[in-house]
């Protein structure tokens, strides 16, 4: 598996909003990509880090080089952002892992 993190900040007003964004078009976006296994987005204050899981680094390298996933989320989010600053993405191999299916949120 492999892990792509976005950290970002957004305006204090847009904070819900960028939840509500978030859920209906990044999941839906992702949710066509047979290789994302997972997302989320986590913040406190203006901080938000967006994560994704895909199956592996391959699978990773593929969608990133189709860019109008990428730039079509960020493009939806730039006027959240805080002076303008677009999101900082970091990738990672994922070194361990287990997820339990525990019926909670999603």
């Amino acid at each position: 598996m492999y892990v792509r993190t976005s950290h970002w900040r957004c305006k204090p007003e847009f904070a819900e909003e960028s939840v509500k964004l978030f859920r209906s078009l990044v999941f839906e976006t992702m949710e066509s990509e047979p290789d994302c296994l997972a997302m989320q987005l986590m913040g406190e204050g203006e901080a938000r880090i967006a994560v994704t899981v895909f199956s592996s680094e391959d699978a990773y390298l593929a969608w990133k080089a189709r860019t109008a996933d990428l730039k079509g989320i960020t493009d939806a989010f730039a006027y959240m952002y805080v002076d303008g600053e677009a999101p900082r993405p970091f990738d990672y191999p994922l070194l361990a892992s287990r997820v339990y299916d525990r019926g909670g949120p999603s």
